[in-house]
């Protein structure tokens, strides 16, 4: 479905299916500083049709009064204490729910995204007639894939099949009873929030279902290799603070073993054996060690996308990608620790205001005018972001 298609069946589609499930249904918007992607997500809903909630994370580029002008509900963090999306997220349901007695369901967007026209009222539907499942999730796809080579990688990790899963991320609808039996977000989880919101729902008795329908389309605004290698880290940041936070927990366990024993380690025996063959030349097994372990993991994933349908071109570079995001959420993990006693001054955070770049960003309709075979460096990109751009292109 085209862009010009997708947004004209809004106003009819998702009117004609929310007919009878308006008064259930609430929507909790969290953002910061997310521009035009948030009117964007803001025009995707039945505004007046349901509750919708919007939480902002200390923006500074007018998405409180954008909300406030839809006549949008805003719930503002106390920038007192550290903003995540967990927070966001469970600040907004108990800030929605006091002020509406009859919502028995409550679906979380994103800034940067927006709702397919019909999706609130086939997820509730879903939820109505299956009791037995408390959250339920469905396909997402790229808004501009177009706009660069990190863009256009994100929708292919996003080829997730249908049925019972272990967890979601973080767009879905749960069960308000669900919510509220499970003891909702930790809002001091900085990423992971939605893995540990499912473990609970699943350790409580209920079912994680994903759908074969789409779900929402999601702008993920990476446009430049610093944009996609910080939202990495702090990736790996996150899971170091969740580990910490609690080490007994199995998925955590699991997630340590592979951070000392996964990819994330191959640059330091790379590197290790290198320096230590000045001591003996065996060191140097301890290299090759390592660059085995990430040639495997190369090889591995790119036979798997190929297997999937893949181009044998899109495998490997999805798979180099791959591969390179695994050492930058281990250099993330790393951090963590290394930073003890001065974390907020070491924490990456992706989504603090951008710098303003030299030339302003294209919009949709002149990215689509760039012929497909321009080989000359478009706003924003480096050297690295144009030869991954052509390797893709025809």
């Amino acid at each position: 479905m085209s862009d010009n298609e997708y947004n004209q069946t809004h106003n009819v589609t998702r009117r004609a299916g929310l007919a009878g499930a308006e008064k259930s249904v609430g929507v909790i918007v969290i953002g910061r500083n997310e521009g035009e992607r948030l009117r964007r997500a803001f025009s995707s809903l039945p505004l007046g049709e349901v509750a919708v909630l919007y939480v902002d994370s200390g923006s500074t580029d007018g998405s409180v009064e954008l909300a406030r002008s839809l006549g949008i509900e805003v719930h503002r963090l106390d920038p007192a204490r550290p903003f995540s999306p967990a927070r966001g997220r469970a600040e907004g349901v108990g800030r929605l729910m006091p002020t509406t007695p009859d919502l028995q369901y409550v679906q979380f967007l994103d800034g940067d995204c927006e709702l397919a026209p019909e999706w609130l009222a086939t997820a509730a539907a879903y939820l109505e007639q299956h009791p037995e499942v408390g959250v339920v999730c469905g396909m997402l796809t790229e808004a501009a894939p177009e706009a660069s080579i990190y863009n256009r990688l994100s929708p292919q990790r996003w080829k997730l099949p249908a049925g019972e899963i272990k967890a979601c991320g973080g767009i879905f609808m749960i069960r308000r009873q669900v919510y509220e039996a499970v003891g909702g977000f930790n809002p001091d989880l900085i990423t992971r929030e939605e893995s540990d919101l499912c473990a609970r729902v699943r350790a409580g008795g209920w079912r994680v279902v994903r759908l074969d329908t789409l779900m929402a389309k999601h702008d993920s605004g990476l446009l430049s290799f610093k944009e996609w290698w910080t939202r990495a880290v702090w990736g790996g940041y996150g899971d170091a603070l969740g580990i910490d936070a609690d080490p007994g927990n199995s998925e955590n366990r699991q997630r340590l073993r592979w951070y000392l024993t996964g990819t994330p380690v191959a640059p330091v025996l790379i590197v290790g054996g290198a320096a230590g063959t000045i001591w003996s030349p065996w060191f140097l097994v301890l290299s090759l060690f390592g660059m085995f372990s990430l040639s495997f993991q190369f090889a591995r994933i790119t036979v798997a996308r190929i297997r999937q349908g893949d181009r044998i071109r899109d495998a490997l570079l999805f798979a180099a990608f791959f591969v390179l995001r695994n050492l930058a959420c281990g250099w993330g993990f790393m951090r963590c620790f290394l930073g003890r006693g001065k974390r907020s001054s070491a924490k990456p955070d992706p989504h603090a205001p951008r710098r303003r770049h030299p030339h302003p960003r294209p919009t949709t309709a002149q990215r689509q005018t760039v012929p497909v075979s321009y080989t000359h460096l478009r706003a924003h990109e480096t050297v690295l972001d144009l030869v991954c751009r052509l390797l893709l292109e025809k």
